[in-house]
């Protein structure tokens, strides 16, 4: 049996321990929406905010400076709360001398609750029946509880989207949920909205709706307009939550009609191109006021379909060409799309290492959607018309990338460059993922016109670490051919849905494949004791077959942070590891920059980690959804939790015939009631904790005869807290303390 010496210093006292049992220090606090998703430059509004845990919250972070959110009230099981307020209500309106009791306590003081006080009878059954229990109703526990904030957005702020995320009392913070800040006026529906449009959903223009879909709800508005006015209508919902973990389609699928004052449909969108928030160019046929309704396409409903409409005059980009620009040079490109003030702009070329970038135009302080481009490293170059076909070819080089785009329906774009025999050549186009509406297929051709080789849709979406972002359906394309001899070679771009336009742009790379990786890591919010460790997961993306070792290291180690088990072994794509802070460091919160690194074919190549979030689409997808930073939420404690003084670096062996040991010192006044739990390890790796004496424990950690060998990774270790039982408390839960260093491990 292999025994890993290992000396542990428990500076843990009984009291914290204690003090631990009423204590949760691991993140629970889970955000699914807040409403409304926004806000005004330079006013003051309270938002309420829906998710799980979200009970204690001391503080209210939003990324981008300017934006300050501050605590008011929590109100749980909401929903049965305002079915008491209801019961009550009704019950007293229709004479009964016998008023139901409130067993939830009285009214919050919320517009929710505070409003259905005024209504009449008729309104009051309509919002009721919205919040009966019926089996169209999807219910979530993840929804139960309501926390209100107060939301202050500085005049100065700098408008677009947003992160928030909730602080709990005891120092770990929620997931981050969208939030945006715009310039122009903005309202919220007043239900009940769905058979008319009452003064109070009536929008005066530009203005922004926010509002909740429940099921089979229908929510309708009203504004006036003039004859020719060329408006805009545009909603964000699934750009707000972008996934659903337990509803099919995954996402809140909005639907928009317009309808004049005689009920006559003007317009209608369930989408924009290929993205599912619908948006649509409304030139008003007469002067009057008409009417939006919004609702799901197919009338589901839940308090996290969430939705914000802007309607007026605004600024909106259908496309821009090229699509993206060379690092550090000028980039200018031409914007399409509805009331844009400017033809084109500039782009931002000044990055580090994302190389997909996306920003906003201001039009007279007023901003549009948001535009989505590629900051690429390799040189340029622009398709030439007329390249219908290969004698019309223009030459590029290898190492390239070029800016083309399908003009009208049925152009077909060829290129010609030179390669030498056996070289190997990659082909790829970048489109859909830069939010361009063109379906590409690409095909190779010697000079005498056979197809050498040819893709429609690049491979590898089955891959969790390739669902990055909001595009579900990725129809870039992706080829490798070897070169059969000397000489010239044609690629051909077409679009495979026939169709063609001013903003149906790509971007054309033609390299030698050569191998590399992409890091994200999960979650973006970890809570870390001071002088302590929380686990957290690193996602490869091996690109052109590298398999090999990857080393990952916290960047600013000056605030005390570090990484363990941060070598990721060859072959392996996804791994857990472990943050730690170091013993005298004070609580707060404090940015991660996590840095990659790996030698490949001599040279050493230098990734940042991307922050993400792993998100559930319809109960089986897995998604990575990037987002704006990592950030480590620091328990405010002055008692630290369980500290090493030596902690396992080499990769420990282990076999249906050889565990390993784990040797352990609790020097700690009732160790007996700390435990550990080996937490997601492969299905065959099992541990057992054996006590020596007073102090002394043991982990062995044994495979089974049928587990797969060479598995390679990092164990973690979860340690547990377990009160004693008392008169008050006769079944205390187990209470979270952290996590032991990470150990690595490689099956044989």
């Amino acid at each position: 049996m292999k025994t890993i010496s290992l000396s542990f210093l428990v500076t843990t006292i009984l009291a914290f321990a204690a003090s631990m049992a009423n204590a949760q220090i691991w993140n629970k606090a889970h955000v699914a929406y807040v409403y409304p998703a926004g806000g005004q430059a330079g006013t003051t509004f309270e938002v309420t905010v829906g998710g799980k845990g979200i009970n204690r919250i001391k503080d209210v972070e939003i990324t981008g400076g300017g934006v300050r959110g501050e605590f008011v009230q929590h109100i749980g099981n909401y929903q049965q709360k305002l079915q008491e307020q209801f019961r009550t209500i009704q019950a007293e309106r229709s004479g009964k001398k016998r008023i139901p009791e409130r067993k939830f306590g009285p009214r919050p003081e919320h517009d929710l609750f505070t409003r259905i006080e005024e209504m009449p009878d008729t309104d009051l059954r309509i919002i009721a029946a919205k919040f009966q229990q019926k089996e169209r109703v999807q219910r979530n526990r993840e929804l139960a509880e309501l926390t209100v904030i107060k939301v202050t957005i500085d005049p100065r702020a700098r408008p677009g989207m947003r992160e928030l995320r909730l602080v709990t009392t005891n120092g770990g913070a929620s997931n981050p949920i969208r939030f945006m800040v715009n310039s122009i006026p903005e309202i919220r529906e007043y239900e009940p909205n769905d058979l008319a449009s009452p003064e109070q959903s009536h929008m005066q223009l530009p203005g922004i709706i926010n509002g909740q879909i429940m099921p089979g709800d229908e929510d309708k508005f009203s504004f006036d307009a003039q004859k020719g006015q060329q408006l805009v209508i545009q909603v964000k919902a699934r750009e707000l939550v972008p996934y659903l973990a337990d509803a099919v389609p995954g996402w809140f699928q909005a639907v928009i009609a317009v309808h004049n004052d005689k009920g006559k449909e003007i317009a209608y969108a369930d989408d924009f191109q290929f993205n599912p928030d619908p948006a649509l160019l409304f030139e008003v046929p007469e002067t009057g006021k008409y009417h939006v309704t919004i609702r799901d396409s197919i009338y589901r409903g839940r308090e996290d379909f969430v939705y914000r409409i802007a309607v007026g005059e605004l600024p909106f980009v259908t496309g821009i060409y090229p699509l993206g620009g060379q690092k550090g040079t000028k980039a200018a490109v031409t914007a399409y799309g509805w009331n844009l003030h400017a033809g084109g702009f500039n782009l931002n070329t000044k990055v580090r290492d994302r190389t997909t970038k996306k920003g906003l135009l201001n039009a007279n302080g007023v901003i549009s959607n948001y535009v989505h481009y590629e900051v690429g490293t390799l040189s340029e170059s622009t398709e030439v018309e007329n390249n219908n076909q290969m004698k019309g070819a223009g030459l590029v080089n290898l190492e390239s990338t070029v800016n083309g785009r399908i003009d009208a329906v049925g152009d077909v774009d060829f290129f010609k460059f030179r390669a030498t025999k056996d070289q190997k050549i990659k082909v790829s186009t970048n489109a859909r993922r830069l939010y361009s509406p063109v379906d590409t297929l690409i095909r190779v051709f010697d000079t005498k016109g056979n197809v050498l080789a040819w893709n429609d849709d690049m491979e590898g979406c089955g891959n969790m670490t390739d669902r990055t972002g909001l595009i579900t359906h990725n129809s870039d394309s992706e080829l490798e051919f070897t070169a059969p001899a000397n000489g010239v070679y044609f690629v051909q771009v077409m679009d495979t849905q026939n169709k063609g336009g001013p903003t149906h742009a790509y971007r054309l790379d033609i390299v030698e494949p050569k191998p590399g990786f992409d890091i994200y890591v999960t979650p973006s919010s970890i809570t870390i004791p001071s002088g302590g460790a929380a686990k957290a997961i690193l996602h490869v993306r091996r690109n052109n077959g590298y398999t090999g070792p990857i080393d990952v290291k916290v960047a600013n180690k000056s605030k005390g942070l570090s990484i363990s088990g941060g070598h990721i072994p060859e072959n392996c794509d996804t791994i857990a590891v472990v943050i730690r802070t170091e013993r005298n460091v004070s609580g707060g919160k404090s940015g991660i920059n996590l840095v990659a690194s790996a030698s490949i074919d001599g040279e050493n190549i230098l990734k940042r980690v991307i922050p993400a979030d792993d998100i559930t689409q319809a109960f089986i997808t897995h998604h990575l959804v990037e987002k704006d930073v990592l950030t480590a939420h620091i328990l405010r404690n002055s008692r630290k939790p369980p500290n090493f003084k030596k902690e396992p670096t080499e990769q420990k062996i282990i076999s249906a015939e050889t565990p390993a040991l784990v040797s352990l010192n609790m020097n700690v006044p009732q160790s007996d009631l700390i435990s550990f739990d080996l937490e997601d390890a492969p299905e065959g790796i099992s541990m057992e904790t054996k006590r020596i004496g007073m102090k002394g424990t043991s982990l062995e950690f044994k495979a089974s005869d049928d587990l797969e060998t060479d598995l390679a990774g990092n164990l973690i270790v979860g340690i547990y807290y377990q009160p004693k039982p008392t008169a008050k408390n006769k079944n205390p839960r187990k209470v979270s303390v952290g996590v032991l260093p990470a150990i690595p491990y490689r099956t044989q």
